[in-house]
Formats: C-alpha cells, structure tokens, sequence
C-alpha cells in the first residue's frame, strides 16, 4: 500500500511505495525496452526515484534503500 506525505523541501505531495511496486516497475521497464526517462514520462515517476531503485535492485546502489 502506498502512502502519501508532502515533501518538507518542495511542499509538493509524493507517495511513498514499497520495494514490491519499484521492483514491478523496473521489471515492466526493461521488458518495455524503455529508457528511464521514457518509462518516467509515460507512468508520472520522478526519474531521480526510478534511477535511484533501478541501482539497488541491480546492485549498485549506496545501500540506504528502505524495504
């Protein structure tokens, strides 16, 4: 389930998913042959967020991802 909040540094409204949906959105990305920023533009994702997700779920991310 998704929760929203309103980002202390912009005021604007985010929603907070958890791993399982970055984890669906990655996989519907590749398989779409999409870049980033395509697949970003076409579903109203922030591409900093999926390019973030997209490195820990491959490995390569800083390690402070939430579950």
């Amino acid at each position: 389930p998704s929760r929203r909040r309103i980002d202390w540094r912009t005021g604007k409204e985010t929603v907070w998913q958890p791993r399982s949906s970055w984890e669906e959105h990655e996989r519907r990305r590749t398989a779409s042959g999409l870049s980033i920023s395509q697949y970003c533009e076409q579903h109203g994702l922030a591409r900093s967020t999926l390019r973030r997700w997209s490195a820990h779920l491959q490995g390569r991310g800083n390690g402070r991802m939430q579950k």
